[in-house]
């Protein structure tokens, strides 16, 4: 009955944690860091395991109740009788009478005492993923202000330039000039790329702390 019991549970968590991402789904241009916790909470893979572990305390705690302790044991026996010369079959009743004188209790605190570590260990992951949501949200924060910083720093240098261009034409600006501010063009572009790919990862890694 209790493996019956642990494999729906593992069913329905599992069947949970794979419904459709558009049910839930997450505008990152304008998530906030309250939706980006809030929907860890209810989706983190680490959460989700960490839940199923209480599930599994609970269900070990239940089946060391009192009145489980007097619960026979049932043994079917079958021989041949050769003095009757026939097949008989008998039903054995037993007791656990360690249960019954003290060992049951044993077993009830000792899964009592699982039970609570399993929810200090549930509430120890959602700090924990509290704590890395919070962090890869900022972090993706920061990654997209540095990509405004840079793209306006390159449209800045690119007008920069052409200035430069019409001052050079009429010989008020020198070609080392030029060449400098075309160099640090060269370099933004760069930095941009840069900043573009350290995005790509700062919102895959945020995706992944929340569930996605």
């Amino acid at each position: 009955m209790k493996l019956i019991c642990i494999f729906f549970l593992i069913i329905t968590l599992n069947i949970q944690a794979q419904e459709p991402e558009q049910k839930q789904g997450l505008d990152f241009e304008k998530l906030t860091l309250d939706q980006a916790i809030t929907y860890a909470l209810e989706h983190s893979p680490k959460i989700k395991e960490a839940q199923i572990t209480v599930a599994l305390a609970e269900l070990d705690l239940k089946q060391t109740k009192w009145w489980n302790w007097f619960v026979p044991n049932l043994t079917l026996h079958q021989g041949y009788n050769p003095v009757l010369a026939e097949n008989r079959m008998g039903v054995g009743i037993s007791f656990d009478i360690n249960k019954i004188l003290g060992g049951g209790y044993n077993q009830s605190k000792q899964a009592r005492l699982k039970l609570f570590d399993a929810e200090i260990y549930l509430s120890t992951i959602k700090n924990q993923v509290i704590a890395d949501v919070t962090k890869s949200y900022y972090d993706f924060l920061i990654a997209k202000k540095n990509i405004e910083i840079l793209e306006e720093q390159l449209q800045n240098n690119i007008k920069l330039q052409e200035i430069l261009k019409l001052k050079f034409e009429s010989g008020q600006a020198q070609i080392t000039q030029l060449l400098s501010l075309s160099d640090a063009i060269s370099k933004n572009k760069q930095q941009l790329l840069k900043a573009q790919a350290e995005v790509f990862l700062t919102e895959l890694k945020l995706k992944q702390e929340v569930g996605l």
